[in-house]
């Protein structure tokens, strides 16, 4: 999956918000989301925010590529899991008194400047990147993170089975 995900910053603190949805369900997270065909980056991600948080926002930066690998998926025809390709930015809201407007995505948010040592790897990294915490995870080493996902039978393959099977045996 391609996605956009937002550190969202007022005041030196971050918006986090409680996933209601597969992947990342039931833990706290960046906002974000797929990016949709013909669409630029940019309007993925003032999108996503009018969308999930019911704001609009300004892009400081763009913060990098990240990637992160769950066991479940948002679809249910998928059990094997879900592997996106993450670009991060770096936001504020145009104004910062505005109330978040959630979604049916989250159900709840808040706003931290810290985060605890067991979260995800991938919101160390963020906060690292976009320079709110210390953490030693940066873009680098998140690519470095590995993490099993169950086996996946493609039931369309375009290759014969046997050599599907073959392929997926030399990928790291």
């Amino acid at each position: 999956l391609f996605c956009v995900d937002a550190v969202v910053v007022r005041q030196g603190k971050v918006s986090l918000v409680y996933r209601k949805n597969k992947p990342a369900k039931d833990q706290w997270w960046v906002p974000g989301g797929r990016v949709l065909k013909n669409e630029t980056l940019e309007q993925a991600v003032h999108r996503k925010m009018k969308e999930e948080l019911g704001v609009p926002v300004t892009i400081q930066k763009r913060l990098g590529t990240y990637e992160t690998m769950f066991p479940d998926a948002p679809f249910p025809e998928v059990t094997c899991g879900v592997h996106s390709v993450n670009v991060a930015f770096l936001v504020t809201l145009v104004n910062e008194q505005d109330a978040l407007q959630l979604d049916n995505q989250s159900s709840d948010y808040h706003w931290v400047n810290n985060l605890d040592e067991n979260s995800h790897p991938y919101l160390k990294a963020l906060f690292h990147d976009a320079g709110i915490t210390p953490f030693p995870e940066s873009s680098v080493q998140l690519r470095r993170v590995k993490q099993q996902l169950p086996s996946c039978r493609r039931h369309h393959n375009l290759l014969p089975d046997d050599l599907y099977a073959a392929v997926q045996e030399h990928l790291p």
